[in-house]
This record gives C-alpha cells, structure tokens and sequence, in this order.
C-alpha cells in the first residue's frame, strides 16, 4: 500500500473518530442539562448511542432523550452541509464572491422568512 492511501486511510479514521466524540458529547452536555442530577452515567449514554439495540440500563425516557438530541445534532449538520453545497454552487455561479457575502445573503433570506 503506497503512503497516500494509508495516509487518506488514516486521516479518514481519525476524522471519523473526532467525529463520534463531538457528537456525542453534545449529546452528554444537552442531556445534563435536561436531566441535571438525574443523568444517567455517560458510559451508559456512550454505549446507547453505540449500539441502541443492546441492553441498556438508560431508562425508556432517557433513551427517547438521547436519539432526540442525536437526531438535533445531525440536523444542524445536515443544514451545515447544504449552506456549504449553496455557496459552493453559487459562488461558481458568480452570485457571490466570498463566504462573507454568501452569509449576508443567506441571512436576509432568513430574515425575510421568519
């Protein structure tokens, strides 16, 4: 295997890794604040998420609480990405020239929306 495929390899699997460990720890912090003293261990939470057709020791209301939040955090991500398609293609399209300009205008259309 040449150096460029096991470093791609690599980079992928550590992205990938970082990843995993962002999103669940969002998942942690927004059941915390939900559950404050009644959060359940994050081993428990981690394990969940992991493999949510395992036994678990969550509660019933727990797990709704941490597929709910995992659900939320793939959401904004989702979004993410297709601002990130939208600027891509139009930017290519001359519509706008910077990430700055793309913003402004994106948030007017929001703006306008709400």
């Amino acid at each position: 295997m040449d150096g460029t495929k096991f470093n791609r390899r690599f980079l992928k699997m550590l992205l990938k890794m970082q990843c995993e460990k962002e999103t669940l720890d969002y998942v942690i912090q927004e059941m915390r604040a939900v559950l404050g003293e009644k959060m359940p261990e994050e081993d428990a939470v981690r394990a969940y998420l992991k493999d949510p057709g395992k036994k678990t020791t969550l509660t019933v209301g727990q797990q709704v609480l941490a597929m709910d939040k995992l659900l939320e955090d793939a959401e904004v991500n989702f979004h993410m990405i297709c601002d990130m398609v939208r600027y891509q293609n139009m930017k290519e399209a001359g519509m706008v020239h910077s990430v700055d300009e793309f913003l402004q205008l994106l948030r007017s259309g929001r703006t306008q929306n709400e």
